[in-house]
């Protein structure tokens, strides 16, 4: 259990080093830096599929469920159906009204996923505190190697410096992360009937597809 925790706060730091953690973008799991985030989409049988999206603890449901209906969409597209009904599974249908953009709105990177996989590492969620707000400096001493340890104030003092603090992610529970899952017929025609759970394939992408910033814009 130690060396789990160990692991989780190394592999943390150091993916924090390189900047602050963002939700989880629109992507296919395996495309980001920390495994399991993303969409995945099984043809279960020959109009039917299963599509689900699991985003990080930053990742808003909001957004969670624009990127499935938005993935339910392409693969209507791709398979020449005009409409998709969701038979399990729900989407705020609100997802499709607005302009807002739905990617990592704090403009931190997208793949600097420290919080997520510490989470994955340890096998539970996160409880930060800061454990050092100043590195000690390297010194060596007498003997072999080196050691850390507080280097003696040199005269005059120089100016104060400020370091970031570093944070350690710790066990303090089951991990939740929010997902959607959603099983989906594709309709090779329109029903003449309005229902809420059916969609229009070409009305989807058109609203969504402006308002998904993708990794590489």
């Amino acid at each position: 259990m130690k060396k789990r925790a160990l692991s989780a706060v190394v592999v943390a730091a150091a993916v924090l080093s390189s900047g602050c953690v963002a939700p989880t973008p629109y992507q296919a799991v395996g495309e980001g830096r920390v495994a399991g985030f993303g969409y995945t989409s099984t043809q279960v049988e020959d109009a039917l599929f299963r599509v689900s999206f699991r985003g990080n603890g930053r990742t808003d449901r909001r957004a969670i469920g624009a990127y499935a209906l938005y993935r339910s969409a392409e693969i209507a597209r791709d398979a020449s159906a005009p409409a998709f009904h969701i038979l399990e599974g729900t989407v705020d249908r609100t997802v499709l009204e607005g302009d807002d953009k739905f990617a990592n709105l704090d403009g931190s990177p997208f793949d600097a996923d420290a919080l997520s996989l510490a989470r994955l590492v340890n096998g539970s969620g996160p409880a930060d505190r800061v454990i050092g707000a100043q590195p000690l400096p390297v010194v060596r001493t007498a003997g072999f190697g080196a050691m850390r340890m507080p280097m003696p104030a040199p005269r005059p003092a120089p100016a104060p410096r400020t370091y970031a603090p570093t944070y350690v992610y710790t066990s303090s529970g089951p991990v939740s992360f929010p997902e959607t899952s959603l099983l989906v017929r594709m309709l090779h025609s329109v029903p003449e009937e309005a229902d809420p759970r059916v969609y229009l394939t070409q009305d989807v992408l058109a609203r969504l597809g402006p308002r998904i910033v993708r990794k590489t814009e």
